[in-house]
């Protein structure tokens, strides 16, 4: 259901809220690149860091 929520909404916060759930993280660094947000690279770098995603966590946390 959430992958499907993902694909059609056009609500970008709730878009990056739902790529985070879905461990999407690629997609939520998009978005977060576009809104240029530090608090979503923050998030998304938690989410990085936690899968093993070293290099990009450490990218996120630069950029927030």
């Amino acid at each position: 259901m959430k992958l499907m929520a993902f694909d059609i909404t056009p609500d970008q916060d709730h878009k990056f809220d739902l790529a985070l759930q879905l461990n999407r993280v690629k997609e939520a660094y998009e978005i977060a690149e576009k809104q240029n947000s530090s608090e979503k690279f923050r998030k998304v770098g938690d989410i990085a860091l936690m899968s093993g995603q070293f290099s990009l966590a450490e990218q996120c946390f630069e950029r927030s």
